[in-house]
């Protein structure tokens, strides 16, 4: 899959690993910046940022050198679920069932 976004554009290779391709071509890091994002299914790309879905149905969101899992609604833990992502000019929507 490939998404163009406002600065730059996303693939997800055959491996689940995200890339951003814009001056430079990078793999988006995980949450601890120690690793590689992995295990994504889904990308969708805004206007400055992100949103991934990964196996285990969690969305993860982009945003130039940071990646974050998108919360829940409560905020105690991340949102779950997702089966696919939307990510717009000002909005984003993850989609749960």
């Amino acid at each position: 899959a490939i998404d163009a976004g406002g600065r730059s554009s996303l693939a997800l290779d055959a491996d689940g690993h995200v890339w951003r391709i814009g001056i430079t071509t990078t793999r988006v890091p995980d949450a601890a910046g120690m690793g590689l994002l992995s295990d994504i299914v889904a990308i969708s790309h805004g206007f400055l940022s992100a949103l991934a879905v990964d196996r285990a149905g969690r969305a993860w969101q982009l945003s130039g050198t940071s990646t974050t899992l998108v919360p829940d609604s409560t905020g105690s833990g991340p949102l779950r679920d997702v089966v696919a992502v939307a990510d717009g000019l000002y909005h984003a929507h993850p989609l749960d069932p």
